[in-house]
């Protein structure tokens, strides 16, 4: 398809440019004609390895072909021991490197087909699921929360829709979408409110998009083809086989023509002396090396097997043991891509939480003290404002781990109520769901009302702390409401400002007896009592550290990348220890002067 700016498209102006009436969608006809046309949506693959081509790789070696001439020379002089030698111990590589090699092959296959993912759209009026595989421009998908979308889609309809990009972009914020919004055609991939990417996940909302590219067009498909452009280059271990067989080869036939031509001087006939230097030259091959080389990188395979690894060519085992530099990705490799609230701010002093990611384990710390909840002024009120004022779930699986459906962010928050005790199915036991009002960009807010027994109705509001702020007009003290003063509202904003400087993402947290009835954000959210602010983050894994340790112990220095702000990048290369006093935070906007000028004044 003709490259298009689909984002700075009306979704009418999206609907017409693609043949399709969003209602209706496309026809079973016309789908398989845009099949035919577009191809599958589906990543292409570089070309398969047969097991006949496995099994031919294993003999793409200098010392391997060295080998064989050995053999044949050696069966031509009527040294069949030797000659059955080599051929066995050949035979014997070849056979172990294709078993390792074709099982890792079936098992990334296995993998891929476990992974095959399925997409609701709208075809021939009525809704129907079909393999994403199958999916074409034109098709019109329906997006619900926990969906992963299944191509680049128009969105053409937009209900509270959030997507989490951490995948593409390697932000871990969720990002708010909007179909009716028009955007400049210059406008960044990351920036298209408008636009939802394959490969990225729906955490709240639900919506409409229509599908405008597939397959290797899509925003995912570029970055697959970038990578497939990159050319292979030799393992070490490989480039040293080479080596070696060439100057082995080198030496044995200058050997062999040294001693033909001493033997010559010597008066011996020629070819007396030329079977003798060619069986020299075929005793002095190392035919055992090859199989050698490949038991200890079979053992390698083993080992990482049993760590979940699947290494598809033997060579790339030793290459791991020659890395002496990784880049590891942010979001979900260094950290957990799993929000966690790490401090809290409320009744006018600041508690540390314990526990990374979704685990609902872990204690809050007073001044560095353990501290329960109740015996801190306006956490309890905090933590059921966190519980209720909320639309995430989280899931308990057999072994007790915990995932998310929903907004991490507020996954985040149920799992902090959750480490202080605070259950939202156990209050609304007791307390009765009334209304909400969602959340949304301008507000950046988002209030529910409950009836609690004897309090009556009551707004529980969360939001953007500067925002959620200028509606407060009280704030909890030691239980009580009472007026908020200048200086109270300095403080609260010292305290986010130093939250946030710490990389911190926060939100506050207020409520207010609500209006019988109201239902809108004007009348609910004005005269708020302030309660607190929690900051949270997606924490590193427990395990990172030590393996950080370990690298730069073998002599491997370690470098982050991603895609969130340079605070939050300090602060997670702070954590895990990655940030040394002389290293540089670059950016995309650092230029290569800039880079000069740093090394300088580090020499």
């Amino acid at each position: 398809m003709d490259e298009v700016s689909w984002h700075a498209l009306s979704p009418k102006e999206a609907l017409r440019r693609l043949g399709v009436a969003r209602e209706q969608g496309l026809s079973g006809a016309e789908a398989g004609a845009r099949t035919a046309k577009f191809g599958f949506n589906e990543l292409k693959e570089g070309k398969k390895r047969t097991l006949t081509g496995i099994f031919i790789s294993q003999f793409a070696s200098f010392l391997i072909i060295v080998l064989i001439i050995a053999a044949i020379v050696a069966a031509f002089l009527g040294e069949w021991l030797d000659a059955l030698a080599i051929g066995a111990i050949l035979l014997l590589n070849a056979m172990l490197g294709t078993f390792q090699e074709y099982r890792a092959e079936k098992a990334v296959e296995m993998l891929r087909r476990m992974t095959a993912p399925t997409a609701l759209v709208i075809r021939e009026g009525r809704v129907q699921p079909i393999p994403a595989r199958l999916l074409v421009p034109g098709d019109i998908v329906v997006l619900e929360a926990g969906n992963v979308v299944p191509a680049d889609c128009r969105l053409t309809e937009s209900m509270l829709l959030a997507t989490s990009e951490a995948a593409l972009t390697g932000e871990s914020a969720v990002v708010t979408k909007d179909s009716d919004a028009v955007l400049p055609s210059g406008t960044q991939a990351a920036k298209r409110q408008n636009l939802v990417f394959a490969g990225t996940s729906i955490v709240r909302g639900r919506g409409e998009g229509v599908v405008v590219a597939t397959g290797m067009s899509t925003e995912f498909g570029r970055i697959a083809t970038a990578v497939q452009a990159v050319v292979s280059d030799e393992t070490p271990l490989k480039r040293d086989m080479e080596k070696l067989g060439k100057q082995l080869t080198v030496a044995v036939l200058a050997a062999c023509a040294l001693i033909f031509g001493f033997g010559l001087s010597r008066g011996v006939p020629a070819v007396d002396m030329f079977l003798t230097s060619v069986a020299l030259a075929v005793a002095a091959i190392p035919e055992s090396l090859p199989a050698v080389i490949t038991i200890a990188l079979a053992l390698g395979v083993q080992r990482m097997s049993r760590d979940n690894a699947i290494v598809r060519r033997l060579l790339a085992v030793e290459t791991l043991g020659s890395a002496n530099v990784i880049c590891a990705d942010k979001t979900g490799t260094i950290t957990k891509n799993e929000m966690a609230v790490r401090r809290v701010f409320t009744g006018g002093e600041f508690v540390d939480v314990e526990g990374a990611g979704y685990a609902t384990e872990g204690r809050f710390l007073r001044q560095g003290k353990p501290a329960q909840p109740d015996s801190v002024p306006g956490l309890c009120g905090l933590l059921r404002v966190a519980a209720l004022c909320n639309n995430s779930n989280l899931v308990y699986s057999k072994d007790g781990s915990v995932s998310v459906l929903g907004d991490p962010t507020e996954a985040a928050l149920l799992v902090l109520a959750e480490k202080g005790g605070v259950r939202r199915e156990e209050l609304r036991g007791t307390a009765k769901f009334l209304r909400e009002i969602p959340f949304d960009s301008e507000r950046k807010m988002m209030s529910v009302i409950y009836m609690f027994p004897g309090e009556g109705e009551v707004a529980l509001v969360k939001g953007a702390p500067e925002h959620l702020l200028a509606k407060c007009t009280h704030q909890f003290v030691a239980g009580k409401a009472k007026p908020l003063a200048e200086k109270d509202r300095k403080a609260i904003l010292s305290a986010n400002a130093k939250m946030a400087g710490g990389a911190l993402r926060v939100l506050g947290f207020a409520e207010r007896a609500a209006p019988r009835g109201a239902d809108s954000p004007e009348a609910v959210e004005k005269g708020l009592t302030f309660i607190g602010l929690a900051g949270m983050i997606d924490a590193p894994r427990e395990e990172v550290p030590e393996a950080i340790r370990l690298c730069r112990r073998a002599g491997i220095e370690v470098v982050m990348i991603t895609g969130d702000n340079e605070e939050t990048a300090r602060s997670v290369a702070e954590d895990i220890g990655l940030l040394k006093p002389k290293d540089m935070i670059v950016t995309g906007s650092t230029s290569s002067a800039s880079l000069t000028r740093g090394r300088r004044a580090e020499g």
